[in-house]
């Protein structure tokens, strides 16, 4: 299994996103983790950013939330921000 970035600043940003994507999204840790196709200790390490997370999770993450993979892995510190 391959692991992505072990920056807390990263991990923190991912939260904040995916903690307010859950909300307005109205799912649950335990929702999304049905959709996502993955654990829901997964989904909870994600929202409490306690990382490193599986690429494989981030792809999961995104297709679930239907958006693009590339917004999560930039989250996740995988790929470099543009701006």
């Amino acid at each position: 299994m391959s692991f992505v970035n072990d920056s807390l600043e990263h991990w923190e940003k991912l939260a904040d996103w995916l903690n307010q994507q859950l909300d307005e999204q109205h799912l649950t840790i335990r929702g999304l983790a049905r959709k996502a196709g993955i654990a829901h200790s997964v989904i909870a390490k994600m929202t409490n950013a306690q990382g490193p997370y599986a690429a494989k999770s981030l792809n999961a993450v995104a297709d679930a939330l239907n958006v693009p993979r590339e917004i999560v892995h930039t989250l996740a510190g995988v790929l470099p921000s543009h701006g």
